[in-house]
């Protein structure tokens, strides 16, 4: 009984139905040379719905969907298997009334000393395309969901940004049109009254007085100014450059060369006070800076560049340096002036770097892509 197992297992034609018909998962069928089906297994009257007695004589393409047979899907599939031995294919397939399942396959050539046609080997997988289509159904919903999140948050913060820039300008000007007239004025009146006062330690009083108030009026201009920063000129950012040059060189002694290059002005309003406003936080970090360590700094170096579809700003100076990581910890002014442009260069879609040590200057770069708002 063994013995007579074992020769009917090496029997091709045995072999071959028993492994056929034992695969029921896989509709395994053959075509003969002009694309008709010649035989048919039980997995691929399960898979597929047609019986062998409907199917055999019938095209292959009965399976293909309309669209991949008009677009030679299945002859193209043969010729390929014909030139390279064997061809893939992972598409829907249709069964029989016409349901759709996605099918991943093979059709290899089969040959003895000459071709004599092909086999498919069919399996649904349709439920594992779904599993990937929702997948990546859910993948598109979260990413339009964090794109819809992102633009909510940097709106928001161009929202906060402007409300930020009303504030100050409306501090700014009870400052400029209230407090400073008032000194103003009341210097004038100390001034009356030092001519009309004869006694000298009378004069030296009121004459102090008055210097006081020199520098309190000074002061509130300063402020001013910190509050609600110049407009940019008519001449665009290289003539604001050259404006917070001279003011920087006159109020606080620093000098600060400017290299602007050619075409870097951004059409952005937006853009353009961002970078204003940063060129104008970093240098005023290297007056603090320099002033908190006792160390007196001259020269500063600002330059604005433009890298094809991105502009580029570099403040730069040899003041006493500091530890970068520093600026997330610290609750000081500066640090969070630092930590401010860093996030809203972010929420431009920018980079924002810095390089420095304690005793070797600072050198702060911010990248922002021209389209930024």
């Amino acid at each position: 009984m063994v013995a007579e197992t074992y020769q009917k297992l090496r029997s091709h034609d045995d072999l071959y139905r028993i492994v056929v018909e034992n695969l029921r998962d896989h509709a395994i069928f053959t075509v003969d040379r002009h694309g008709r089906i010649a035989t048919w297994n039980e997995g691929a009257e399960r898979v597929l719905g047609f019986s062998e007695s409907e199917i055999v004589g019938q095209p292959a393409s009965i399976v293909f969907t309309p669209e991949d047979r008009e677009a030679s899907v299945p002859d193209w599939e043969m010729r390929t298997a014909l030139h390279e031995g064997v061809a893939g294919d992972e598409r829907w397939h249709l069964r029989k009334g016409g349901e759709r399942f996605w099918g991943h396959g093979l059709m290899h050539v089969l040959q003895n000393d000459e071709i004599i046609g092909f086999v498919k080997i069919v399996r649904d997988e349709t439920p594992r395309k779904q599993a990937e289509d929702q997948l990546i159904e859910l993948n598109q919903t979260l990413e339009a969901r964090v794109e819809d999140r992102t633009h909510r948050v940097r709106k928001l913060a161009r929202e906060l940004d402007q409300t930020e820039q009303r504030e100050r300008r409306r501090l700014a000007e009870r400052l400029h049109d209230h407090l400073q007239q008032l000194l103003i004025g009341v210097r004038l009146k100390l001034s009356a009254l030092v001519g009309r006062l004869k006694q000298s330690g009378d004069r030296q009083a009121v004459e102090e007085a008055d210097e006081l108030l020199d520098e309190a009026v000074q002061e509130s201009r300063a402020i001013t100014r910190e509050l609600s920063p110049p407009s940019i000129p008519e001449g665009g950012l290289k003539a604001a450059f050259e404006q917070l040059a001279e003011c920087m060189e006159q109020t606080h002694g620093l000098k600060v060369h400017l290299a602007i290059h050619a075409d870097t002005e951004p059409a952005s309003e937006d853009l353009r006070f961002f970078l204003h406003r940063a060129a104008r936080e970093l240098l005023m970090n290297t007056v603090k800076h320099a002033a908190a360590e006792n160390v007196k700094t001259e020269e500063a170096h600002l330059m604005l560049e433009r890298l094809e579809e991105h502009i580029r700003l570099t403040v730069e100076d040899r003041g006493p340096g500091f530890n970068p990581s520093a600026i997330t910890e610290s609750s000081a002014e500066s640090g969070y002036g630092l930590r401010s442009l860093r996030e809203k260069c972010e929420l431009l879609g920018g980079k924002f770097e810095i390089d420095s040590a304690p005793g070797r200057g600072t050198r702060t770069t911010l990248t922002l892509p021209l389209n930024s708002r």
